[in-house]
């Protein structure tokens, strides 16, 4: 046997067991492994994480909830519970347009979904903020690249992942392998996808960060509004039900925000354009949110508690209750130029 056939026999026995130890560590989840009780996985970020939960393919949803970390804290149970499809919160921090249509796309890609539940927030409709650096850095990003789409790493060959191939699954391996036996901290998210149940603590602050930066010379992005078009047209397509709602803010964030004369604008303008886009939404962003200024239901000025989430799903899912009916108020076409005198 020459040498060169020696060479490359050695180095494909090397190449398959460095393959086979990924595989056994499984640092993304693919197949559920853990040989070695590691207990952990490689994935850190919402986006990854949840990327991962949803691409294996071993967890398979019909409804998915997406919006930013507004919405984290939504039980999928409740939706469930209207639907009776199992449902997971598909929510990530500081989601943008561009987040939720690689979220729609992956799910169409890599799910079998009925439903989707899509919460949008003001500030994405602004042109000055760019994307989340972690979508970039995140594998969601593919779906906004065609070209990266249509090189999809799915094999067909049971257990083959070329991204198991990788110096940086190697990597990942090696330091879960060999820091298996710390502790690594519980994750943050239960198995739906959503955040774990926490009290606030405080009363709600006013975020005037959003102020200083994601409010920052705000102008109206047409792309990102056609991005939320496309997420519409997907949706049809493939025949699954959109339902559309905008995140509150409390009174007083409301009132900072209209009392600027160019927020004003924008803030009346985002909401015609939802009307244009979707034909509707279930808007909980007004004056209605006066009922709700206790600190139970707010950690922050924009980021509802588990106190307050619940009341906008039963809110879109049951019409019937008149509790508080501007919260959630759904608005179309016909009702809109009255409905924004209010503001």
């Amino acid at each position: 046997m020459s040498y060169t056939v020696k060479t490359l026999i050695f180095s494909f026995i090397i190449v398959m067991l460095t393959y086979l130890f990924v595989l056994s560590v499984d640092p993304y989840d693919k197949e559920g492994i853990d040989l070695w009780g590691v207990g952990s996985k490689a994935v850190t970020s919402a986006r990854e994480m949840k990327f991962t939960h949803l691409d294996s393919g071993r967890n398979m949803y019909k409804a998915f909830i997406l919006g930013s970390s507004r919405v984290l804290r939504m039980d999928p149970l409740i939706v469930e519970k209207y639907t009776g499809f199992k449902t997971y919160n598909y929510g990530v921090e500081n989601a943008n347009a561009e987040d939720l249509l690689a979220e729609t796309m992956h799910i169409i890609d890599r799910q079998e979904p009925e439903m989707i539940v899509l919460f949008v927030d003001f500030y994405m409709m602004n042109g000055y903020i760019g994307a989340d650096r972690r979508l970039a850095q995140s594998r969601l990003s593919k779906y906004l690249n065609q070209k990266s789409l249509d090189e999809s790493e799915v094999s067909g060959v049971p257990y083959f992942h070329r991204s198991y191939l990788t110096l940086r699954s190697l990597k990942d391996s090696l330091d879960l392998f060999i820091f298996r036996n710390e502790s690594r901290g519980d994750s943050v998210y239960l198995p739906n996808g959503r955040r774990i149940i926490e009290e606030p603590v405080e009363e709600p602050r006013l975020a005037t960060e959003y102020f200083e930066n994601q409010y920052k010379d705000f102008r109206k992005d047409g792309e990102r509004l056609e991005m939320f078009g496309r997420i519409k047209s997907l949706c049809q397509q493939k025949g699954i039900k959109l339902i559309v709602g905008q995140t509150p803010m409390n009174t007083e964030h409301i009132k900072k925000v209209l009392a600027d004369p160019r927020l004003r604008e924008m803030f009346i303008t985002y909401k015609r354009e939802l009307v244009r886009i979707f034909g509707g939404f279930h808007d909980f962003n007004n004056f209605s949110v006066s009922a709700y200024n206790e600190k139970k239901y707010w950690y922050d000025s924009v980021h509802p508690s588990e106190n307050l989430t619940p009341l906008m799903i039963n809110r879109m899912f049951d019409r019937e209750n008149e509790e508080n009916p501007g919260f959630g108020i759904y608005v179309t076409a016909a009702n809109l130029d009255e409905y924004l005198r209010q503001f």
